[in-house]
């Protein structure tokens, strides 16, 4: 990002602004463009409960509703761990039933949010590998 600094008066982070490339803001647009695409033509954004672990989303909300957050994220990474490792996931999807609850548009809206930071990140890095080549 190009930094423009003493913008304001004074020193400091406060008076330093970041300007975003033209090339990452489109970047940006068509990444959101082709997400809101995929997930509209495919129906998923609307279509309500069809993924494969959406009854644990229940599960967990119903624990949530008898124990803390911390507890519960306890609760459901000890019980993973029986069977595979993936402690992370259980973090995640804790917080995202707090936060979300069972409103799967919210889910899907947060999910297209998330792939879009994804592409950005993976735009970012693909820049920098090719700048110091």
């Amino acid at each position: 990002m190009n930094r423009v600094e003493n913008l304001g008066t004074g020193d400091g982070v406060l008076n330093t602004v970041y300007r975003i490339p033209k090339d990452y803001m489109i970047a940006a647009l068509l990444e959101t463009a082709l997400f809101i695409g995929v997930l509209t033509i495919s129906g998923s954004l609307w279509s309500g409960y069809h993924l494969v672990d959406d009854h644990t989303n229940i599960t967990i909300l119903e624990y949530l509703n008898d124990h803390s957050m911390v507890e519960t994220m306890k609760y459901f990474v000890i019980s993973d761990l029986h069977i595979r490792f993936r402690p992370l996931y259980y973090v995640i999807l804790v917080i995202k039933t707090a936060l979300w609850g069972l409103d799967m548009n919210l889910w899907m809206l947060f999910t297209m949010f998330e792939g879009i930071i994804t592409f950005m990140l993976l735009y970012h890095f693909a820049k920098e590998i090719k700048r110091h080549h």
